[in-house]
């Protein structure tokens, strides 16, 4: 399905700073996303360097959102942003039954969702 930018501009319009949108477009559009959990609704993103918890218009573990809340100006990161193109567009994997505490702790001790990658890349 080729994504109309039209679309992709209306789940990101009025909502994300001009530096967020080229890289929260190329998050969103990427299939990075995973759904672990639906309630509460929990995303992981997979990154190339490390994975992150992205919890939809409120929180990313990554730096770039830590350092929003403390340095500013408060605009979170590409990755909250992206979550809604990958929304918008059906642009991301679900994955169910796994226990949320342990992919979280995956993620802030090891950097990686583990048991998140091994379902998704041995599928």
């Amino acid at each position: 399905m080729k994504e109309d930018p039209r679309d992709i501009s209306e789940a990101l319009s009025g909502s994300i700073p001009g530096e967020f949108e080229r890289r929260a477009r190329e998050a969103g559009l990427s299939w990075r996303f995973v759904r672990v959990s639906r309630d509460p609704e929990v995303w992981i993103y997979l990154g190339e360097s490390g994975d992150y918890i992205v919890i939809p218009g409120l929180y990313c573990s990554c730096p770039r959102f830590q350092l929003s809340l403390t340095a500013g100006p408060p605009y979170g990161c590409h990755h909250v942003y992206g979550l809604r193109v990958a929304v918008k567009e059906g642009r991301y994997r679900e994955v169910e039954g796994l226990d949320l505490a342990q992919v979280v702790h995956e993620v802030f001790t090891m950097g990686r969702a583990v048991s998140v990658r091994r379902i998704i890349f041995t599928s």
